[in-house]
């Protein structure tokens, strides 16, 4: 996906988020579009690196602070490499989703 067709699905799933705040649409209308949703939020965080150039500098930052860790021995610095995938549209996806069916799994527990 490049910056263009990101832009254009980001501009698209907001429009989409303001008719489904809306109270216009019937059940069945509204089911698909919060599917159509669903695809368009999957689409955005499928990619792994994010277009904005201070979230990049954050990643290159991280782990190149995590290289240091390693030639230096300071070890700690390795921490820094656990912040790189939360920076990540990806990474922030996959957690999202992790925890939403730990959510899900908690519920069902619980009834």
């Amino acid at each position: 996906m490049n910056r263009a067709q990101y832009e254009d699905t980001q501009k698209r799933l907001e429009e989409i988020t303001d008719l489904l705040r809306g109270k216009t649409l019937s059940e069945k209308e509204r089911n698909k579009t919060e599917a159509l949703q669903m695809r368009l939020l999957s689409s955005l965080l499928s990619i792994w690196l994010p277009f904005g150039w201070k979230r990049r500098l954050s990643m290159a930052s991280f782990f190149f602070a995590g290289i240091y860790g390693i030639v230096e021995a300071h070890y700690f610095l390795l921490i820094s490499w656990l912040i790189v995938p939360l920076l990540s549209p990806r990474g922030t996806g996959e957690i999202a989703f992790a925890f939403s069916r730990f959510m899900r799994w908690l519920a069902r527990i619980r009834n």
